[in-house]
């Protein structure tokens, strides 16, 4: 034997894919219906219009978001908060910001990352379909059919560029996205619907 070698995987930051149940998707869209003020001039998105949730009684906090902050911690370790444990243990995690999306076509979200400790993205409400979204004239051959997607954009241990894509339709409804605050994301336009996409998003800060 010349040698031996073994992979060294280092720790790295990942996000959550969460399925919402019905009761809860129920919940969220009576926020929706009792939104607050108008939000789009704190947010990057270049969409119609963002307002103001209120998480009555702390429940969605209470049912949701705490629990998937302590299954981030459990699959990605103890390192993975990104913030010092220290300052974690003598602190609470909070939501500290919530609001809506209501994004019509043409309309777009750019590369942009939030504030705080933990983020997420609801979709509430898909109009389109990626299928046919991706057949439109300008995308369908593209190397890089974009239309109606979300994406994440990172860089992997090399310094590469790096985007994961999801691809969104019906199917995608009631899908939570649960992610450290700073990990970059973009939505792209979507076209030939009339109908707003909505969306929910908010992040989880130190008390």
């Amino acid at each position: 034997m010349m040698y031996t070698s073994k992979g060294v995987i280092p720790n790295n930051y990942g996000w959550l894919e969460v399925q919402l149940s019905k009761k809860v998707m129920t919940v969220l869209k009576k926020y929706i219906k009792n939104q607050g003020e108008d939000y789009t001039r704190g947010l990057a998105g270049n969409i119609e219009t963002s307002n103001h949730l209120v998480d009555e009684n702390d429940w969605f906090y209470n049912n949701v978001l705490r629990g998937c902050v302590s299954d981030y911690i459990k699959l990605f370790g103890k390192g993975s908060i990104p913030a010092d444990s220290v300052t974690v243990k003598e602190r609470n995690i909070i939501l500290h910001q919530f609001w809506s999306n209501f994004q019509l076509q043409h309309q777009f979200n750019p590369v942009h990352d939030h504030g705080g400790v933990f983020s997420f993205s609801i979709w509430m409400s898909i109009p389109t379909d990626w299928r046919q979204q991706h057949e439109l004239p300008f995308s369908k051959h593209s190397k890089y059919p974009l239309a109606s997607n979300f994406s994440f954009v990172y860089r992997n241990i090399l310094g590469g560029d790096m985007t994961h894509q999801y691809k969104l339709d019906k199917q995608s409804e009631g899908m939570m996205l649960f992610f450290p605050s700073t990990l970059s994301h973009t939505v792209y336009p979507f076209y030939s619907s009339t109908k707003p996409r909505i969306s929910i998003a908010g992040n989880l800060h130190l008390d």
